[in-house]
């Protein structure tokens, strides 16, 4: 159960890194920073928030991977020790597959709005090529 929740966080630093990308203007290759949609991006805070609340995410899962077989405690007269952890990785694990749901609507809602200021682009590049040709 720990390389379960190592690789979900695994998989939620990755998307974490993706996300960073797609809102930062000097890696999104063009969309509007923050992926804002309002006509004054300097007014417009986008995904501003969402970024943060990505990053929160991102360090819960984190702390959700650490191991807890450094926390052993011998019970049923010192025969049981590394049964006891199984109940307490497997609700460790399911919270963290929770996180990471959730950080994976957040990606794609943001997807979602790429994708749209991406089409809004065309549109209007298709207008003008139209309009001036």
């Amino acid at each position: 159960m720990d390389n379960t929740c190592f690789a979900v966080a695994s998989i939620g630093k990755l998307m974490f890194a993706q996300f960073f990308e797609l809102v930062n203007d000097f890696y999104n290759n063009g969309l509007s920073s923050n992926l804002s949609g309002g006509r004054n991006p300097s007014l417009d805070y986008g995904f501003k928030g969402v970024e943060i609340a990505m990053a929160t995410y991102c360090s819960e899962l984190q702390f959700l991977a650490n191991s807890v077989t450094n926390h052993v405690q011998s019970a049923e007269q010192h025969n049981q020790h590394v049964n006891s952890l199984g109940l307490t990785l497997s609700r460790k694990t399911a919270e963290a597959i929770d996180v990471l749901k959730l950080m994976s609507s957040t990606y794609l809602v943001v997807l979602c709005q790429a994708i749209d200021l991406r089409h809004l682009e065309e549109n209007l590049r298709m207008t003008v090529k139209s309009a001036v040709s």
